[in-house]
């Protein structure tokens, strides 16, 4: 079996700088070309509803990407293929994007851009979850994300200034990147390990995801999801509406998401103490998520813009880090990747639903953003009381 994560200390140095490239820069691209898409393809000619089915392929592409890279990852151990393959389907149809005129070529081209973009993401995860010592998984979780809200606040910025000056030129500068990063893979070293043999008794349920806690776990992050996609994807254009510059948008998201850098190293260390902390810190995050739905359409000038933009991102540290490791009290250690994937799954299935929901939602209030931010707030508060039932199932 193909590992990475069994190394000496000079060659897991080595490796953990490319694991925090790859984390940066796939965040960056996505920053830079899916978070004020809806401006963009607004620009291009696009209707809302069409803006809507673009978004949603995106996520359509990793819905049904992650299950399969998970079990990819999980039986062959191809980490060091899996995150190249990613790297280069990510350069290639994100290049593609600002060349598709007609809404099929646009729907195929994101499709493929997030069936690509989700293998790195719960490969460098299964990596971090694995981990037993518990200041090193703390440590290294933290660190790969605090990398990835880097890449993120950075890609907004530019996506902004960019937006303002020619769209396309966010699209060429995010493949660019992402390419330079593929050839800085190639430098990833892998050890070959002998497989353990599990016995009859220790390996695991083959339908362990069918169990109803086990859905009820997924159900309650999809349910975020949703909320959470509708809102991010539309707030940018009621702020444009608002008549804020997407230059000045872009830079709201990007510096409020800064304030993740702050907090994933606290959730880190928090949800890494134990499973009950882990889940606790699960829930606070979903706590969070409710206030940015009740004050974003109050907050949209001055200053006053960032506060509902950085309350969501610090839910975000605290709600992803407590929900990767809480996976650990209930999934078998040769399941990691598989549930990772699910993981993702659940993440973007709310990426499906959630901008189209919300578009429903704010036709249905004759375009009123207001009671459609209101109208979502609800969904991350029932995923906190399912939240709150799964800890006690899992760890009682």
């Amino acid at each position: 079996m193909r590992i990475l994560h069994n190394w000496s200390k000079k060659r897991g140095s080595t490796n953990f700088f490319i694991f925090l490239s790859i984390a940066f820069a796939s965040n960056f691209i996505f920053a830079l070309t899916s978070v004020l898409f809806s401006i963009f393809a607004t620009d291009m000619g696009f209707s809302p509803p069409e803006v809507g089915l673009a978004i949603s392929a995106f996520t359509a592409g990793s819905l049904i990407g992650a299950p399969l890279w998970g079990k990819v990852v999980d039986k062959f151990s191809k980490r060091k293929v899996t995150l190249l393959i990613s790297l280069l389907g990510q350069a290639l149809f994100c290049l593609l994007i600002p060349l598709m005129q007609c809404l099929l070529g646009l729907v195929i081209v994101r499709f493929f851009f997030g069936f690509f973009m989700v293998a790195q993401a719960l490969t460098l995860n299964e990596l971090t979850v694995k981990i037993e010592e518990e200041e090193r998984r703390s440590k290294e979780i933290s660190a790969i994300n605090v990398a990835r809200a880097a890449g993120y606040s950075l890609g907004c910025l530019l996506s902004g200034f960019l937006g303002d000056l020619h769209p396309n030129s966010s699209f060429y500068l995010g493949s660019s990147v992402v390419i330079l990063i593929f050839f800085l893979t190639f430098y990833l070293q892998e050890e070959t390990g002998k497989a353990v043999p599990f016995s009859q008794e220790d390996n695991p349920a083959k339908h362990w995801i069918l169990q109803k806690r086990v859905a009820l776990f997924y159900f309650s992050i999809f349910l975020r999801s949703t909320a959470v996609n509708g809102l991010s994807y539309f707030l940018p254009l009621f702020w444009k509406n608002m008549g804020q510059t997407t230059a000045l948008i872009g830079s709201v998201i990007a510096i409020s998401n800064l304030a993740q850098l702050f907090f994933f190293p606290l959730s880190g260390k928090l949800s890494s103490r134990s499973d009950q902390m882990a889940f606790r810190s699960t829930r606070f995050g979903l706590l969070l998520t409710v206030i940015p739905f009740l004050i974003a359409p109050f907050f949209h000038q001055g200053v006053l813009i960032l506060l509902p933009q950085c309350i969501l991102s610090i839910s975000w540290a605290f709600f992803y880090i407590g929900t990767i490791l809480s996976l650990r009290s209930f999934v078998p250690l040769q399941k990691q990747g598989e549930a990772l994937g699910w993981l993702e799954v659940a993440l973007n299935l709310g990426g499906i639903v959630g901008p189209n929901l919300f578009a429903f939602s704010l036709s249905s209030f004759n375009n009123n953003f207001p009671s459609a931010f209101f109208s979502l707030s609800f969904l991350p508060l029932i995923a906190f009381f399912i939240s709150r039932k799964n800890e006690k199932n899992f760890l009682s």
